[in-house]
């Protein structure tokens, strides 16, 4: 703008002019995105983000299921709650700190005591709704995805973002259904026409593409190289991802609608569980310890079906089981309030939690910590609820 009474200026005097408007800021557009992402920087901090501590022991005792107790603590996201429903959590390994994402597209970091439960760190992701995300075990890094044909991985040391293709020649349209195996080896993702795209999440390079017959609805691991996925056919496929994705075993769950859900379990030394959700509410749980042994073995050992639960009606969005295998916990979004415990050993739904009065709302995921002493609630409300399980003293 000029001033008052000035008709013309010459070129150099209108140089000037915008060197002085435009100089002392950066539009931002003209930002890169790494620098827009972050409204709190963790450079130049002298503590880092998550622990590099070992991961959490798991108290694996015995508990019988009627003196199993949860009690509710501060709201996990209370200094910070979204507008929006939380999608996607995952718990840091070192158990102190919790990711919570969704579709405000901001990622919340929060240091979990119970009480205060700090907020650690706030990250804008402009041009993704987050619908799935984990850290990786052991690492300072976390995966994000949701409806695009790329990840991101975040790093909350070095505090930079960074786009992951998806794999090459597939014309992937979305990443958004993701699973993680436990140890971070290997990530799956939902493709089209049956398929399932497996990453190696280190590396970040695209390894390997399984089939199924059917459009796939979900998946899950059992321990790092046994991937499950599933579809609407209500067959699940067990892949071995040992050898570069061979289907080694299928199996139909009894209740015969589309599979919604799949969550893992794997122990070396105890059983190991299969969860299978369907549309219909139904979930049946198998025990995965005689499948993984006629795999090894190649003998013919039928699998083995322990439960199903028919408590709810409505379409089972989200499980996941206790870092113990004694519990497994499994949701439906499609009303409120509905969720369940089970108590594996016993095969019992427990009775005493949730009750009526407990305040769910619609459940879009949950999560365990990795020592099992806490248990986090997402809602489409946009809070993360809290609850202690007494049994399990470490987070």
């Amino acid at each position: 703008k000029l001033k008052r009474g000035d008709d013309k200026i010459s070129g150099s005097q209108l140089t000037d002019v915008l060197k002085e408007r435009f100089s002392t800021r950066q539009l931002d557009w003209a930002i890169p995105q790494q620098q827009l992402v972050s409204e709190n920087s963790l450079l130049g901090k002298s503590e880092p983000l998550v622990s590099s501590k070992k991961p959490r022991f798991i108290n694996n005792t015995p508990v019988a299921s009627e003196n199993i107790n949860l009690r509710r603590l501060v709201n996990a996201n209370i200094n910070e709650p979204s507008k929006q429903s939380i999608n996607a959590m995952s718990f840091h390994s070192s158990g102190n700190v919790l990711l919570a994402a969704g579709q405000d597209k901001h990622v919340r970091f929060f240091k979990v005591d119970g009480e205060k439960n700090e907020k650690l760190l706030t990250v804008h992701v402009p041009d993704m709704a987050i619908r799935s995300a984990s850290f990786l075990r052991a690492s300072s890094s976390c995966l994000l995805a949701g409806r695009s044909p790329y990840l991101l991985s975040y790093d909350t040391t070095a505090g930079s973002m960074h786009r992951i293709p998806g794999p090459v020649g597939w014309d992937v349209k979305s990443l958004e259904h993701m699973s993680v195996s436990p140890g971070s080896e290997h990530a799956a993702f939902l493709g089209a026409s049956g398929y399932v795209h497996v990453l190696a999440p280190r590396s970040q390079q695209w390894i390997t593409n399984v089939k199924m017959n059917t459009a796939a609805r979900a998946s899950s691991f059992i321990g790092e190289y046994w991937l499950l996925t599933s579809g609407v056919d209500a067959e699940v496929y067990l892949w071995d991802l040992r050898k570069t994705g061979k289907c080694v075993a299928r199996f139909a769950h009894d209740d015969g609608s589309c599979t919604s859900s799949l969550s893992g379990f794997y122990s070396s030394s105890g059983e190991s569980y299969v969860a299978v959700g369907a549309e219909s509410g139904v979930v049946s749980v198998f025990a995965a310890n005689a499948l993984l042994n006629a795999v090894d073995s190649a003998t013919k050992q039928p699998y083995k079906q322990v439960k199903s639960m028919m408590n709810l009606t409505t379409k089972i969005t989200s499980s996941a089981f206790h870092p113990s295998g004694q519990l497994l916990a499994y949701a439906s979004n499609q009303r409120k309030d509905l969720l369940k415990l089970v108590h594996l050993p016993s095969r019992a739904v427990l009775s005493q939690w949730p009750t009526s009065r407990t305040p769910l709302g619609k459940v879009e995921t949950m999560a365990f910590s990795p020592g099992g002493g806490y248990l986090a609630i997402g809602n489409a409300g946009g809070h993360v609820l809290l609850y202690q399980i007494d049994n399990f003293g470490a987070a």
